[in-house]
């Protein structure tokens, strides 16, 4: 985050908490060194959490972060789940998905939802992004 903040990026946290929780969310990333300028937050209505175990249950999962990274248009969205990218509509936002543990999310969900690249971490993302001079990385 630093590194993208030094080079001129605004840092946005789009999360899906209720809005009440924004402001503390906001402070206890800055208190722990992450120069985030704004979170936005936005409850999900069904989480993989309290899913049944039907797996078509899944359709009905509204994608809490959709209408605000489709109102922001960043340059990147950023996430580390990838159902979160599911049904967003920017053509000109890079979707990078941080698979950190490797987990692919679950198996059995999002195999149709479509992202641009994958990382193993934010900062590999980072450095390829800030290498590649914000194109389109591959």
């Amino acid at each position: 985050c630093n590194l993208l903040q030094a080079a001129g990026y605004e840092l946005v946290c789009v999360t899906a908490i209720p809005e009440k929780f924004v402001q503390a969310r906001l402070e206890n990333l800055q208190k722990h060194g992450f120069p985030i300028d704004r979170v936005i937050g936005k409850p999900a209505h069904l989480t993989y959490e309290n899913l049944p175990t039907n797996h078509g249950a899944v359709e009905d999962f509204v994608n809490p972060k959709k209408e605000i990274i489709e109102r922001l248009r960043p340059v990147a969205f950023v996430d580390d789940q990838r159902r979160n990218f599911k049904d967003i509509e920017c053509d000109d936002t890079i979707f990078v998905y941080i698979d950190g543990e490797h987990t692919d999310d679950h198996p059995n969900f999002n195999d149709d939802t479509a992202y641009h690249v994958k990382y193993g971490s934010l900062i590999e993302f980072v450095k390829d992004f800030l290498r590649h001079d914000n194109k389109m990385l591959s």
